[in-house]
């Protein structure tokens, strides 16, 4: 086989496929879609198996040598290549290693940041329940010295409603911020503060109805301050208003009810009739002036009613007058609030 002078193997090693490319024995084994199969049958079909099989070991031990000659032409080559290899393998050892050490590293970072983390995550829970726990017990430890307030307050000689008021809302409103239900102490006291409760509405609804019937500025002043510590100062002026229209409209309504002026007028007619000496029957000359007299005792009679009523009017109405400058002029000691603008 002959090579060229200035080519490489490799145009050897073309050249031995170029001769089995043109050879027709060798040209069906480099097809793509060659098939052993089919190549036996035929060869069989031909009776040249024997001659085939001949060729082919040739051709075979052909390319063994071309093959043996490229090895033995690249040997130093392909040792350095195998060198290369080797070195590329070590290397990978040491990738492999350092991926090794670093993953023990990155677990032996997690545990070191997770542990420190899950003991922050516990003390926090730890710190958050102390901390409502804490609250807790300064509004039962507060509640329960205002109650003790509230009880020297109460049974006082001399017992000053608003602050008893102020105490018993400033209780109410350690209640309403947190759920205090369950607590034996708190729950040992409830009923006596309901029972204050009551206690200081009646006392103050007493303080104001007298305050009203007597309008007096400051008894009003103080029953009124009572409302406002309470929270009910509006619901209490709101109920005296009600009540006092109430009684406008009721002493309107029978004052001007058209039943009831005329039996004030008939009794007026009696009375005239018995001082005349006229007994209810005269003669028929009389109707027309019996009709005109009948009239003006009507009106003597509305007239008569509606003094009444101014009279029945006089007293609700000063009541509210009473009662508004009495809220134009207090105001809240603390807040400085007029009563009149809350």
């Amino acid at each position: 086989m002959n090579e060229k002078n200035g080519n490489d193997d490799v145009e050897v090693t073309s050249t031995v496929l170029q001769q089995f490319s043109n050879d027709p024995l060798y040209q069906v084994f480099l097809k793509e879609d060659f098939d052993s199969t089919s190549y036996a049958r035929s060869v069989l079909a031909e009776s040249s198996a024997i001659a085939s099989s001949q060729a082919l070991q040739n051709g075979i031990g052909s390319l063994e040598k071309e093959l043996r000659e490229e090895v033995i032409s690249r040997h130093d080559e392909l040792l350095q290549q195998v060198g290369s290899l080797h070195e590329a393998e070590a290397a990978l050892e040491q990738v492999r290693g350092g991926v090794q050490g670093l993953q023990a590293a990155v677990a032996r970072v997690r545990q070191e940041i997770a542990e420190p983390y899950r003991q922050i995550q516990t003390r926090t829970r730890q710190l958050t329940h102390l901390s409502e726990t804490i609250e807790v017990l300064r509004r039962v430890l507060r509640m329960l010295k205002l109650v003790a307030k509230l009880k020297d307050q109460m049974a006082a000689p001399t017992q000053d409603l608003s602050k008893a008021a102020k105490l018993l809302s400033d209780i109410n409103l350690l209640q309403e911020e947190g759920d205090l239900r369950g607590i034996d102490v708190v729950e040992a006291e409830a009923a006596w503060i309901q029972s204050a409760g009551r206690e200081i509405n009646v006392k103050a609804e007493a303080m104001l109805k007298q305050g009203m019937q007597s309008l007096s500025q400051a008894e009003v002043g103080s029953v009124l301050q009572v409302y406002y510590n309470l929270g009910l100062l509006k619901s209490a002026v709101g109920a005296v208003q009600q009540k006092s229209i109430h009684q406008l409209a009721t002493h309107i309504q029978a004052a001007l009810e058209p039943a009831r002026i005329s039996a004030v007028s008939a009794a007026g007619s009696q009375l005239s009739s018995e001082s005349n000496g006229i007994k209810g029957s005269g003669s028929g000359g009389l109707g027309s002036g019996a009709q005109a007299g009948g009239a003006q005792r009507w009106q003597a009679a509305l007239w008569q009613q509606l003094a009444t009523c101014m009279d029945a009017l006089h007293t609700p109405v000063i009541a509210m007058w009473h009662l508004q400058r009495v809220l134009a002029k207090k105001r809240d000691p603390i807040t400085h609030v007029c009563f009149l603008e809350f």
